[in-house]
């Protein structure tokens, strides 16, 4: 299952809001090093209840609007909105 996110980082909470069909997801950690990437990676791994594994950026590593793949989709196919 393909995923398209809005990343905002520096956030004073980390959260999900599913707007649209696109998940804007704010992070508490800065765009620098990839801590962003990395936080979000958790926080979709937390939210569809699958390991961080499964979870992959496939395009827009480098940019805040992203397209996020998650493996193994039928798993948790009754958690989406």
């Amino acid at each position: 299952m393909f995923i398209n996110v809005n990343v905002k980082v520096n956030s004073q909470t980390s959260k999900i809001i599913i707007k649209n069909n696109i998940y804007i997801i704010y992070t508490k950690k800065p765009a620098i090093k990839n801590q962003a990437n990395l936080e979000l990676i958790d926080i979709l791994a937390n939210y569809f209840q699958t390991p961080k594994k499964n979870i992959l950026i496939k395009r827009g590593a480098k940019n805040k609007n992203k397209i996020i793949e998650i493996k193994n989709y039928n798993l948790f196919k009754n958690k989406l909105c």
